[in-house]
């Protein structure tokens, strides 16, 4: 069973597409792993990646850099047997009003994906009986053509979004509040792989259902073990530190980041409620 993996910012990387994909891909089996999946195989297509499985891989949805995923069906590449494939899953519950949602990532296919919407619906239309319906529909059927294959779906799952952990440096964070676990969590969904700078290695645990793709590295502040010395052993150009700590001064030529600058204090608490 396929389960189909969208993402959003990486299609705008251009020649460096293929490193986030990558990147994506490696982060993809970390959660996995980390979940005790095994897949049977991974694959690539334009614009989608493709986790073959034998159930949904819901647990995909938490793994940064992924804008949604379907779980889905896998049908040759012709009219008829992609007709056949969207009756079934169409006649698997009740419903009244349906859309067909055609997307055509292998131009090669002869129809459009107008043509495609039209096609399909047609054909349920007749077996079923139902309405087609183009706003708030009881059912959509989602058809991706992708490769030499076409893929068909009912469901679509929202991700986390962003850019793929590992994808755009290190970054020490202190973690000292919900907030704090908040700044972190937006630096890893802009790509950052965090090292985690706490009064105890407990306090990361709301982060680890979205760190896939790093270590979650944490060095404990009661070691005393200065910033100047965690910076330069792990490599680290950037912190993200709350409170009256000004690394300007302390930390001079290391970049501060405050992902929380632009949030109030009420949209902060909802976000961490939200999240954790």
């Amino acid at each position: 069973m396929p389960t189909i993996i969208r993402y959003a910012e990486i299609g705008t990387k251009g020649k460096n597409r293929s490193q986030f994909e990558n990147r994506l891909i490696f982060n993809l089996r970390d959660c996995l792993k980390k979940n005790h999946t095994i897949p049977s195989k991974i694959v690539r297509e334009r614009g989608r990646i493709l986790v073959y499985s034998d159930s949904f891989l819901r647990v995909l949805k938490d793994v940064f850099g992924v804008a949604s995923l379907s779980e889905s069906v896998e049908c040759p590449l012709d009219l008829e047997s992609i007709q056949q494939t969207a009756l079934s899953l169409a006649t698997a519950a009740p419903f009244q009003t349906f859309k067909v949602d055609a997307q055509r990532m292998n131009k090669s296919f002869p129809l459009t994906s107008l043509e495609l919407n039209q096609q399909i619906g047609k054909h349920i239309q007749e077996k079923t009986g139902a309405t087609v319906l183009l706003s708030n529909p009881d059912l959509t059927i989602g058809i991706e053509i992708l490769g030499n294959a076409a893929f068909l779906f009912t469901n679509r799952v929202e991700g986390r979004g962003g850019l793929p952990i590992g994808t755009q440096g290190k970054v020490l964070s202190s973690i000292d509040s919900k907030a704090s676990l908040l700044a972190a969590y937006l630096l890893m969904r802009r790509g950052s792989e965090v090292v985690f700078w706490a009064d105890d290695a407990k306090a990361i645990a709301p982060l680890e259902r979205y760190s896939y793709g790093q270590r979650n590295l944490v060095f404990l502040k009661k070691e005393k073990k200065s910033l100047d010395e965690l910076l330069r052993k792990e490599k680290i150009k950037a912190v993200s530190l709350p409170g009256n700590h000004d690394p300007k001064k302390t930390l001079p030529g290391i970049l501060c980041l405050d992902p929380l600058i632009g949030f109030s204090e009420e949209e902060i608490h909802e976000r961490c409620e939200a999240l954790f």
